[in-house]
């Protein structure tokens, strides 16, 4: 908030934390409070009140990250990037290469949308109470257009591909693309 420029926007659905943000930065005139579900707001709308891209810094809820990403993503014209804190797993699979042991649905359901670099873990003695799970900082560079052309049956195919990691690729697909099509690969 000292630095020139800008405003810093706090999404906070808990009403406890939002009364203690109101009355710790009451004072500063570009902090802005959005009592709200961050699930259910439109950072289209504050992209646009904004003049311009959003940059989207955050210790996400473990419970809800994946959704919330989806959302987040749901508005990726709006965003120039996210800088978030994850659970580690997570974010071993956000970063993950083919082939690898963690490259999983998540792994391609956002790869053509955004760049992603793990950038550094956060142990449990960094919170109180400590949890039981480490925590990972990730960058994820929000593309303006896809990566690629992503079709709209892209969800349900990686969805398919990744269901049934024992089955052959030709036979966990074959309900969501026929069988035809895939014989042409």
């Amino acid at each position: 908030l000292r630095a020139t420029g800008g405003a810093l926007d706090a999404i906070e659905i808990d009403r406890d934390l939002a009364a203690l943000l109101r009355s710790e930065l009451a004072a500063q005139p570009r902090f802005v409070l959005h009592q709200a579900d961050a699930l259910d707001f439109d950072f289209g709308a504050l992209a646009r009140e904004r003049g311009g891209r959003l940059r989207i810094v955050g210790n996400l809820p473990y419970n809800v990250s994946t959704p919330l990403l989806f959302r987040l993503l749901s508005s990726a014209p709006y965003i120039e990037d996210m800088h978030v804190m994850l659970q580690r797993e997570v974010v071993k699979r956000l970063a993950a290469s083919p082939g690898s042991s963690h490259y999983a649905r998540l792994t391609v359901m956002l790869a053509p949308w955004v760049r992603v670099e793990a950038l550094f873990d956060v142990g449990p003695g960094a919170f109180r109470p400590p949890p039981a799970v480490w925590s990972s900082v990730v960058r994820l560079g929000v593309r303006p257009q896809p990566a690629f052309e992503v079709s709209p049956k892209f969800a349900a195919v990686v969805a398919a591909a990744f269901s049934h990691r024992r089955k052959t690729l030709r036979n966990a697909l074959r309900e969501v693309v026929p069988l035809e099509n895939i014989l042409a690969c």
